[in-house]
C-alpha cells in the first residue's frame, strides 16, 4: 500500500515539476461555465496563451498555428485529451498517464511524417502543420472504439457560418450567436450593419459596437509583436474603444471594419512614436 502511495506521489511531483520547466501557460478550473476570451464559448477548463484564457478547443487551435516545443504540445494535448474523453464517454475512465503515453507515442510518428512530407513540399514554400484538433480527434475515436465505445463526442472545429473556413480567428454575433470569420464580419457584405445570416443588426448599441471593433482590432494584431505589446498594456486598446460612439443605422458602408481600421492605424502609429521616443 505504501509502495503504491510513494508512486502515486513520485508521478504528481514529476507532472508538477514538468510543467513548471517546459510549460508556458497555466490552466484554470471553474465549477461553473465561464467564457472562453478567444472564441467566447462557455467551458470549466482554460488553458493561459499569450495572456488569454482559451477554452481546450481554442488551446489545440493555437498550438497549432504557433510554433512550440514538443514537450508542450504533448502535455496540452494531453490534457484536452484526458479530460475531453472521460467526461463525454460512457466507458471506464482513462488515467492521464496512459493518454500521455498515447499521443506521445502518436504524435512521433505523426510529425516524422509531416517533416518527410516538408521536405517533399519544400519547392512550393508550404509549411505544413500538424492540425491538433483532428489528431485528438482520430485519437480519441480509436481509444473509444478499442474500448467498445462508440458514442464519443469529438471536439468539433471551429467553423465560420457564412462561408465555412475553418480557423482560429472567428467572432461570435451579439444578434444570432454564431461565428464568423474575420473575412466575413468586415466585408463587404455587412449593409446597414445588419448580419448576413440573420438580417438583424449585428450590434444594438454601443456596448456591443465597442466589442465586435475590439475583436477585430485583436484578431488582426493576432499572434505578432504588436499584438503582444497591447495585449501586454489592454489601456491603450481601451483607451481607442471607449471613444467610439454608436453609428446612425442610415450608414450603408461597414462601420466595424472602418473603425477598426482608424484604431489599428492610430495604435500602430501610437507605439512607432513612443519607441523612437525611448531609443533617443
Amino acid at each position: 500500500m505504501n509502495k503504491k502511495m510513494n508512486l502515486k506521489n513520485i508521478l504528481f511531483l514529476w507532472l508538477i515539476i514538468f510543467q513548471i520547466l517546459c510549460i508556458s501557460a497555466t490552466k484554470y478550473t471553474y465549477n461553473d461555465l465561464q467564457p472562453c476570451e478567444e472564441c467566447e464559448e462557455n467551458s470549466k477548463i482554460f488553458y493561459e496563451m499569450e495572456n488569454i484564457k482559451c477554452c481546450p478547443r481554442c488551446t489545440l487551435s493555437y498550438l497549432t498555428h504557433n510554433l512550440q516545443k514538443l514537450e508542450t504540445i504533448q502535455f496540452y494535448t494531453t490534457d484536452v485529451f484526458f479530460h475531453h474523453f472521460n467526461e463525454s464517454t460512457d466507458t471506464e475512465k482513462i488515467t492521464w498517464e496512459l493518454i500521455r503515453t498515447l499521443v506521445g507515442a502518436r504524435l512521433e510518428i505523426e510529425l516524422r511524417f509531416c517533416n518527410m512530407q516538408f521536405k517533399v513540399d519544400l519547392k512550393s514554400g508550404k509549411k505544413l502543420k500538424l492540425n491538433l484538433t483532428r489528431f485528438t480527434n482520430d485519437l480519441m475515436f480509436e481509444l473509444a472504439v478499442n474500448l467498445n465505445s462508440t458514442d464519443i463526442a469529438l471536439i468539433k472545429e471551429k467553423q465560420c457560418k457564412n462561408c465555412g473556413t475553418k480557423n482560429n480567428q472567428l467572432i461570435k454575433t451579439w444578434c444570432c450567436e454564431e461565428f464568423l470569420c474575420l473575412h466575413c464580419i468586415s466585408g463587404i457584405q455587412v449593409k446597414n450593419g445588419k448580419c448576413m445570416l440573420c438580417k438583424k443588426y449585428l450590434y444594438r448599441n454601443k456596448t456591443q459596437f465597442q466589442h465586435l471593433v475590439k475583436r477585430l482590432c485583436l484578431i488582426h494584431w493576432k499572434g505578432d509583436r504588436i499584438g503582444m505589446e497591447i495585449r501586454g498594456n489592454k489601456g491603450i486598446l481601451e483607451n481607442e474603444i471607449k471613444k467610439l460612439i454608436m453609428p446612425s443605422k442610415q450608414i450603408k458602408e461597414n462601420m466595424l471594419e472602418k473603425e477598426a481600421v482608424r484604431i489599428i492605424g492610430n495604435i500602430e502609429m501610437e507605439l512607432k512614436v513612443e519607441k523612437k521616443r525611448k531609443d533617443l
